[in-house]
């Protein structure tokens, strides 16, 4: 498991509800049908929101659950851009 922390970091306690951030960057898929917005917190800890296309808007996954946390804006773009899902062309198959 500790190659996947050097990856992705380790789990933080800190809560993120209410909690500053910043958008450092958003992410579409090459076919335009998911997003990913990666939030650096002001404590430091890196999230990601994803999101599918649905009926012309977007639509938060996993009930607007962010994924993370990430050691840095650019470890959650590495690992969001590596994932089957922000890879797919055709959503209907997941």
């Amino acid at each position: 498991m500790n190659w996947l922390y050097r990856v992705i970091g380790r789990p933080s306690n800190k809560p993120i509800e209410g909690v500053d951030y910043r958008v450092t960057s958003t992410l579409y898929s090459l076919d335009g049908k998911r997003s990913a917005e990666i939030r650096e917190f002001s404590h430091g800890d890196t999230y990601i929101l994803e999101s599918d296309l649905v009926n012309g808007g977007f639509k938060e996954r996993h009930d607007g659950g962010l994924v993370g946390p990430f050691l840095s804006p650019k470890r959650a773009e590495k690992f969001i851009v590596s994932t089957r899902w922000f890879e797919r062309d055709d959503l209907d198959s997941l």
